[in-house]
């Protein structure tokens, strides 16, 4: 039984055995690390376009 933030408990969506069970933990930790490089390379390619060359375009997507 899985539980929601520890509180709702639900029933699993599939039954999966061990070795599938595994490579779908290793796959969702492998493509959630990628979302999370990604995202820092964007802040980073975003500070860059302000700090060192200087051209406005985080000042550009800013509001207002």
């Amino acid at each position: 039984m899985l539980k929601i933030f520890w509180l709702v408990p639900i029933s699993p969506l599939l039954s999966l055995d061990r070795a599938t069970r595994t490579t779908v933990i290793h796959l969702h930790d492998y493509v959630a690390w990628s979302i999370i490089g990604l995202a820092g390379m964007h802040a980073l390619a975003a500070l860059s376009h302000h700090y060192i060359r200087g051209n406005g375009v985080l000042r550009r997507m800013g509001a207002g």
